[in-house]
């Protein structure tokens, strides 16, 4: 009896510390908002631009990250292939502030201001010179339950992408990353151990809608390029909360920055084709389709 009861707590112990670990890493996933230092972006009542270089001033070529929280889960990713190939990067970076000239409705943050931070980001990246812009911006369908008329994306982005022109340089918007229904990090916890329960749907997730906006207002432009991570993100008709063992968001549409991290080898793979290559490309297979 007594070697019963020794055995089901071992096995309970066990258990327990299993589950343990699952939460600390799921708080973990929950915090994790890259490695962006806190004092590269304004934030609150501020509208300030505020820029972050990284990397050696003396680089052959600079890479300007531009946009919302969209633009700023990439970061890791995009410091990681700076880091590889010697680049600078250069940071304009604002939350609740799309690249694209439009907010959605119900956003935190005013129109008006992120107006201005915008038309300010766009000078200080053509002064700045750089040899590549990524941009992105947050795409879901709502906002606090109000629709983003997508018809108002692509003559926002097309005013955006003509603003950044001036620049001279390749501009590579990358395609907003799948968005979940849900929060990740909590779903996960209410189905441990089965993350199974926490993949949804790829056909609303993907927003194909917005991408074919996007790219449509690209027509005619050479120096535009598009960037479609998602077909690593979500390589099939299921989108899952976990890829390859690591927790995909921290919450119900960024990305943790260790995944986006994770990202670094074929996004590098995607912008140094780009800088390589002279006509209009859209990067991942099947990109067109979804």
């Amino acid at each position: 009896m007594i070697v019963t009861s020794s055995w089901a707590l071992s096995v309970l112990s066990r258990h327990e510390a299993g589950v343990d670990q699952a939460y600390e890493r799921l708080t973990a996933a929950s915090i994790d908002f890259g490695d962006l230092p806190r004092e590269c972006w304004s934030y609150g009542n501020a509208f300030d631009v505020r820029i972050c270089e990284f990397g050696s001033s003396d680089a052959s070529r600079a890479v300007a990250l531009f946009g919302d929280s969209h633009a700023m889960q990439w970061f890791n990713a995009v410091r990681a292939v700076a880091t590889e190939e010697g680049w600078r990067l250069v940071t304009f970076l604002r939350p609740a502030c799309a690249a694209r000239d439009i907010n959605p409705p119900g956003a935190s943050v005013g129109v008006e201001h992120c107006r201005q931070w915008r038309s300010q980001a766009i000078e200080k990246i053509i002064g700045a010179h750089p040899s590549l812009i990524v941009m992105a911006s947050f795409s879901a369908p709502t906002m606090d339950g109000q629709r983003i008329p997508t018809s108002d994306v692509g003559p926002a982005t097309r005013s955006t992408l003509e603003r950044l022109s001036r620049a001279a340089a390749p501009i590579v918007i990358l395609r907003d990353s799948p968005l979940p229904p849900f929060d990740v990090p909590i779903c996960l916890g209410r189905h441990y151990p089965d993350s199974k329960g926490c993949d949804f749907d790829a056909a609303a997730a993907l927003n194909p809608e917005v991408f074919a906006a996007e790219r449509a207002a690209a027509e005619g432009m050479a120096n535009v390029r598009f960037v479609d991570m998602d077909d690593i993100i979500c390589p099939g008709a299921v989108c899952p909360a976990i890829l390859r063992g690591l927790i995909i968001y921290r919450d119900q549409d960024h990305m943790t920055g260790v995944f986006a991290r994770s990202l670094a080898p074929e996004l590098r793979i995607r912008l140094i084709s780009i800088l390589a290559e002279q006509q209009p490309i859209v990067s991942g297979p099947g990109a067109a389709q979804r």
